[in-house]
Order: structure tokens, then C-alpha cells, then sequence
């Protein structure tokens, strides 16, 4: 949680050039350029070992639903 960011209107575009060269787990958070929810971007490895960066969209169910604060849904992963 203390290794991330936590940015505000960032497009997909940004985030990749942001993230781009970072280590594998290094992540932001900002607010989806898409639909009014927040978006959680990091740096991963894909099947072939080759690293790039990932988009996920928080739903409700990750942290209200689950009644889990964002630190704690986001320490679920590694």
C-alpha cells in the first residue's frame, strides 16, 4: 500500500507512460477517465514474462460490499 500512488485524472494513456520501466507490483490509483468510479493501474507479468500495464475497475462489491477498506481489498493482492 505505502509503494503506490495515488493520483487524481489520468487517461489509460498517461498511466501506461507513467508506469512504464516500474516494477512488477508497482501500481496508482486514479479516477477511471471511462465511467465515475475509481481504477486501480499497475505494472504486471504476463504469461511470457513480459511486463505491462494492467487496468482494473473497482466495483462496489470490492470494498463497500465486502465492507473493506481500499488498503485492505488492495493487500489482497500480490
Amino acid at each position: 500500500w505505502t509503494q503506490g500512488y495515488i493520483c487524481g485524472f489520468l487517461t489509460r494513456e498517461e498511466v501506461d507512460t507513467v508506469l512504464k520501466g516500474q516494477a512488477v507490483g508497482t501500481f496508482l490509483i486514479r479516477f477511471s477517465d471511462r465511467m465515475p468510479k475509481f481504477a486501480v493501474s499497475y505494472q504486471a507479468s504476463d504469461s511470457y514474462g513480459q511486463n505491462r500495464v494492467k487496468h482494473y475497475l473497482l466495483k462496489s462489491d470490492d470494498t463497500h460490499g465486502a465492507k473493506k477498506t481500499l488498503p485492505d481489498f488492495l493487500n489482497g493482492y500480490r
